[in-house]
């Protein structure tokens, strides 16, 4: 388990039924985790500054994470619980992504991003949508 501030926590038993968003795709390696010290991993930081960006901004959103995981090409998805609606971050500039997610959901009017099964945000100033079919 990891805080927001990307320490390496205890295992606890309330880690099984706790709502928190999952960690995926990320280098295993154990050096990089040590207990009750700061990770050492780069990426694994960016992912908790991307979810502490979305838990002060975006609150719906952040509520409803599943995962975000790292895929082949090293960008960030996150993995929404509902439905489950993949968002593809890329790598680059995810914090102006995430205001131009946020500014498209809010354009949704009675729809939901869960209404999409992907939104993909790796293109300059772009949000490709494709929707369940």
């Amino acid at each position: 388990m990891i805080d927001s501030d990307a320490y390496i926590l205890p295992n606890h038993h309330f880690i099984d039924s706790a709502l928190i968003p999952v960690l995926s795709g990320f280098n295993p390696e154990k050096d990089l985790y040590p207990y009750g010290k700061e990770t050492f991993s780069v990426k694994v930081k960016e992912a908790i500054s991307i979810l502490n960006q979305l838990s002060t901004s975006f609150n719906t959103l952040y509520n409803n994470i599943s995962e975000i995981t790292l895929n082949n090409n090293d960008d960030y998805v996150i993995i929404l619980s509902d439905r489950p609606t993949r968002v593809i971050l890329g790598k680059n500039n995810i914090i102006t992504k995430l205001n131009i997610l946020k500014s498209f959901d809010e354009s949704l009017g009675q729809r939901q991003l869960t209404d999409f099964r992907l939104l993909d945000m790796r293109y300059n100033k772009q949000l490709v949508a494709k929707e369940w079919s």
